[in-house]
């Protein structure tokens, strides 16, 4: 009978107890570990060691295929990668086998959108119309307890919770006398830290007899990559979608922060909508980027639409490709200095003198005789 040959592995998962931690400073948090003997050689003096290689967990024998559970509590950074390590020796020998885990919790990140539109397009002094509101949770963690409003206008609407990734809506009748101008304020608590949460948009005028055709076309930045971890690349999109009942001409969409005139539509029909990429481009640092777009209505008036700023981030910290270049032509340049150096030292102390002094001395006595 043939003997399986020996094979000595070990393994080791977890999982925290929090998705996602509110940032700079550190945040306790608890994993509960799961380490196996994977292989078919007992294990004799199991160790589990934090990041800081302090051992947290000792066991002093898991046979093959056995299981044991461990937990571990410590202080973390967000989008920081830290390392859990379990180890053990195989029995009868002294070889050393290891098996690590990466622990990375991502920063709790609430952020929201929000569109509005008038419904009639026309407004009349003293005759109500309807501003429309669409509220988009465009973060990472669910917001509880929101609260929209308008300073001039008072609430306008309350929500229990508007989970991350969802999309409410909800409207207010109004009559104004004059010109006026929305300036919707959003209100709400993360439901992870039930800390405070705000957001103002951008001012809407509310123009006697309509005004621009802004009302009319629908335009927002998008991007799934953000925050960023360190400086790089950042793909956006531009949703655009005509919402009024009139084709609209000659479109043209311009990123405004990097002058780049992303397409030229000729015509966007009642209802259209279009969902068009942004060139890939680099950022440095932490950015706010609005698309314009310029075109015709159907009398060929002119009108202008701006998006809501999009922030894309970058987290501090992360070297980019040039600092990346030269902190390695800093070390290079070091390490040269250091090799100099200990040459003159080695041959200062082998020779008592420097070789080309010695030579130039010994031409001189030459010389004298």
């Amino acid at each position: 009978i043939k003997q399986e040959a020996p094979v000595s592995s070990l393994n080791i998962a977890g999982k925290p107890n929090k998705k996602l931690i509110p940032g700079p400073g550190k945040e306790s948090v608890t994993f509960k570990l799961k380490i196996k003997n994977t292989g078919n050689t007992a294990l004799k003096n199991l160790e589990c060691l934090d990041w800081n290689q302090k051992v947290f967990y000792t066991l002093e024998q898991l046979l093959p295929g056995e299981e044991t559970s461990a937990s571990f509590t410590g202080t973390v950074k967000p989008d920081k990668t830290y390392h859990l390590t379990a180890q053990a020796r195989v029995e009868d020998t002294n070889q050393l086998i290891q098996s690590s885990c990466d622990v990375h919790m991502d920063r709790l990140q609430p952020q929201v959108e929000i569109e509005r539109f008038v419904v009639p397009e026309n407004i009349t002094a003293g005759e109500p119309f309807v501003l429309e509101y669409v509220i988009r949770n465009t973060g990472n963690v669910d917001l509880k307890d929101v609260v929209l409003e308008e300073p001039d206008f008072g609430e306008i609407d309350t929500f229990e919770q508007i989970e991350a990734g969802q999309e409410v809506h909800t409207d207010k009748e109004l009559t104004i006398e004059k010109d006026a101008v929305s300036r919707a304020t959003l209100r709400a608590k993360d439901a992870v830290t039930n800390e405070n949460y705000s957001y103002e948009a951008s001012e809407l005028e509310l123009l006697i007899g309509g005004g621009e055709l802004s009302q009319n076309l629908s335009v927002r930045l998008t991007s799934k990559k953000t925050p960023l971890s360190k400086s790089g690349t950042v793909e956006l999109k531009c949703v655009i979608e005509n919402t009024g009942t009139e084709p609209l001409y000659n479109l043209v969409l311009t990123l405004m922060d990097r002058r780049m005139v992303i397409d030229n539509l000729s015509v966007l029909n009642p209802g259209e909508k279009k969902t068009i990429p942004v060139t890939t481009f680099r950022v440095e640092k932490t950015e706010d980027f609005f698309m314009e777009v310029n075109g015709t209505d159907e009398d060929g008036e002119k009108f202008t639409v701006k998006s809501e700023p999009l922030t894309v981030k970058v987290k501090k910290g992360g070297l980019s490709g040039k600092g990346t270049l030269l902190w390695v032509v800093l070390v290079v340049v070091v390490l040269v200095c250091v090799l100099i150096i200990g040459a003159l030292v080695y041959l200062t102390k082998g020779s008592g003198k420097f070789p080309l002094l010695s030579r130039k001395k010994h031409k001189a006595t030459e010389s004298k005789e």
